[in-house]
């Protein structure tokens, strides 16, 4: 509820009325926020970078870090449900129907592969590429998260692989 989250963080249930009018969009906006600060981390790491695979690599490994560095907001932005950020009231789920924040987050990567597709440096259609290597990455984010990496694998080692195999599967002929 959101007297008892008031009571949490030390302010009065009115003052967070104010902003909220219930717990659901106090969620919405502390999600959004998380999106918008992984957008911003993520914009860090590609400074002074051009070439679009070795960007596409810092974005993955980006991915990983973050997870890490940031476990809790990694958790609340991927691993519950997000009523309000990801349909509309009709039940739309076009990207346009998204709420803002995980667009732009979605659409930082997306834009990266499309530019590795028109650089040449990748083939195949770019929504598709970026959604496996979204996947992929999640894959090793959350199996290291929960502890569930097995056989001696760990986790840079393991996001590293991935990203190559990843890639591989898509490289236009003479990237390495």
């Amino acid at each position: 509820s959101l007297r008892g989250l008031s009571r949490a963080v030390g302010c009065s249930h009115v003052k967070l009325y104010r902003y909220f009018s219930n717990k659901h969009e106090l969620l919405v906006a502390v999600r959004a926020r998380a999106f918008q600060r992984y957008v911003g981390f993520m914009q860090k790491r590609l400074e002074g970078v051009d070439e679009s695979l070795a960007r596409i690599r810092l974005l993955g490994m980006g991915y990983i870090d973050y997870s890490m560095k940031h476990e809790t907001e990694f958790r609340l932005m991927f691993t519950y449900p997000m009523p309000g950020m990801l349909l509309t009231d009709d039940g739309e789920t076009t990207m346009e129907a998204w709420h803002p924040s995980i667009r732009g987050a979605w659409e930082f990567l997306r834009f990266e592969i499309e530019e590795a597709v028109e650089a040449g440096a990748l083939y195949g259609e770019p929504l598709m590429i970026a959604n496996v290597m979204w996947a992929g990455m999640h894959g090793v984010a959350t199996l290291s998260l929960t502890g569930k990496l097995v056989a001696g694998a760990s986790r840079e080692p393991l996001a590293a692989a991935m990203i190559d195999a990843l890639l591989s599967a898509y490289m236009s002929e003479g990237q390495v």
